[in-house]
């Protein structure tokens, strides 16, 4: 009588792959990961393979000497009463054999170059050099992109010499412009937030937020960087802006122009004695016994510099550097 049996191995459960909230950050810190790596591990093939098994057999009875009965009737026929313990054969150990493979390490270059990729004849298997020439290829190309500034930190940005200068020539520290760098990244970390944080967490998070307050005559403006950077209120908030950084100095400075352009023409009439070279001067006349300017003429001066500077001064306003002006406050 010839007997089979199924043997199977108990085995840990597994978890399905659940998307969370949490899986948008841990993919954006991979692909940090991903741009520092310098080689990555792959498990072998023989990993794959049908496992082997660790079996034990035991035996009683001399298996030679008749069947194995139970109750007059052999263990295999269509008896299910248990067979007698006279001759017969079992399994009484069953178990993997195999070891837990030990990943391989394959670095991206050799060299300066990308490591090169070996062929797989079965085109279903994707081999370590494959993977490794590919992200280190990829890598490459993304390198020329714009990165999303959303998702740096405060060290990535504090290491990148073109900031720290961008940086120190905002704050009005251009006297320690030739510090080390090793002291700049050191300042302008702790500037955005300190070692690990995020600009996300730091600043963007915060762009919804309605914390721009200002007052316009009687109306009080309460609005966000998110909303002002895309509506009709982005000019005068950047004007409010521009104010509360530099004061009244541009004023000053306009008032100032004002009045020595008025004294440049005050001194030019009242320097003409003479009646008739007096009257020969644009924008003077004789009165009162003296040179002195034409009235009305300030006043239009004023008014015609002040349409005048509208078109030569006008300029354009980009908005991108608009939320970092906020956050230098």
């Amino acid at each position: 009588v010839k007997c089979s049996l199924i043997a199977s191995l108990d085995k840990a459960a597994t978890e399905d792959c659940k998307i969370t909230e949490e899986s948008g950050p841990k993919l954006a810190a991979a692909g940090h990961h991903m741009k520092k790596i310098t080689k990555i591990k792959t498990t072998p093939l023989t990993a794959f393979a049908i496992p082997q098994l660790d079996v034990d057999i035991e035996t009683k009875g001399l298996l030679t000497n008749g069947d194995t009965s139970a109750n007059g009737g052999a263990t295999c026929a269509d008896n299910r009463d248990k067979g007698s313990e006279n001759h017969g054969v079992g399994l009484t150990k069953l178990a993997l054999k195999q070891q837990k493979p030990t990943p391989t390490a394959i670095k991206l270059k050799d060299t300066d170059t990308c490591v090169e990729a070996t062929k797989e004849t079965d085109h279903y298997i994707a081999t370590g050099t494959q993977v490794a020439s590919a992200i280190c290829n990829l890598r490459a190309l993304m390198s020329k992109l714009p990165g999303k500034i959303a998702d740096e930190t405060a060290d990535s940005l504090s290491a990148d010499p073109a900031l720290q200068n961008a940086i120190y020539l905002a704050l009005g520290k251009e006297k320690n412009i030739n510090d080390s760098t090793d002291q700049k990244a050191e300042k302008i970390k702790t500037l955005l937030g300190g070692g690990g944080t995020k600009l996300q967490d730091k600043f963007f998070s915060t762009f919804n937020e309605d914390n721009i307050k200002y007052t316009v005559g009687k109306q009080t403006v309460t609005t966000s960087v998110a909303k002002t950077a895309s509506d009709y209120t982005y000019a005068i908030t950047l004007a409010f802006l521009q104010q509360s950084q530099h004061g009244n100095i541009h004023s000053r400075e306009c008032n100032r122009a004002d009045e020595s352009t008025d004294t440049t023409k005050e001194n030019e009439c009242s320097n003409t004695k003479d009646k008739g070279k007096c009257k020969e001067k644009n924008g003077c006349e004789f009165k009162d016994g003296k040179c002195q300017v034409k009235e009305g003429l300030k006043a239009e001066e004023r008014k015609e510099k002040q349409t005048n500077a509208t078109g030569s001064s006008s300029f354009v306003i980009h908005k991108g550097p608009f939320w970092l002006g906020f956050l230098l406050l």
